[in-house]
């Protein structure tokens, strides 16, 4: 019984505990503490926008897109705010005659992120420095 004693103590508690709902209020509680000492957000509204191309652009613009056109979709962007910009594209081959812009923005500008998909090897827009590279499989 010198072994048993403490554990049948604890579970007399607990089921103590339970039976009253003192159990959930000590939660509560508890939950209340932990939650009102998180640090505050920043108190800005960074709002997420999902730029897409549909069927009707490809139409338009012809497929693959022309890299002039998406250096002025970052460059609207930037000019925005933008506070980053992901490009969900495969593009290891320039296309168009702006061919060296798309390179020049993925090399210079901080808020572009480039893709990398190892299945396939799609490798990310070339230029595009390792910090700015998600890896997808």
């Amino acid at each position: 019984m010198k072994t048993t004693g403490p554990y049948l103590a604890a579970m007399g508690v607990l089921v103590l505990l339970r039976r009253t709902g003192l159990a959930q209020t000590l939660d509560q509680v508890i939950y209340e503490l932990i939650t009102s000492q998180r640090s505050e957000g920043s108190g800005q509204d960074q709002p997420i926008t999902i730029i897409g191309i549909r069927e009707s652009d490809i139409q338009r613009f012809g497929w693959p897109i022309d890299d002039g056109l998406f250096c002025a979709a970052f460059d609207d962007l930037n000019a925005g705010g933008a506070t980053a910009i992901g490009f969900d594209i495969y593009r290891d081959k320039g296309v168009g005659p702006n061919q060296q812009c798309l390179h020049d923005r993925f090399r210079d500008e901080p808020t572009l992120v480039s893709i990398f998909n190892v299945a396939t090897n799609f490798v990310a827009v070339p230029g595009t420095p390792p910090n700015a590279i998600l890896t997808t499989t």
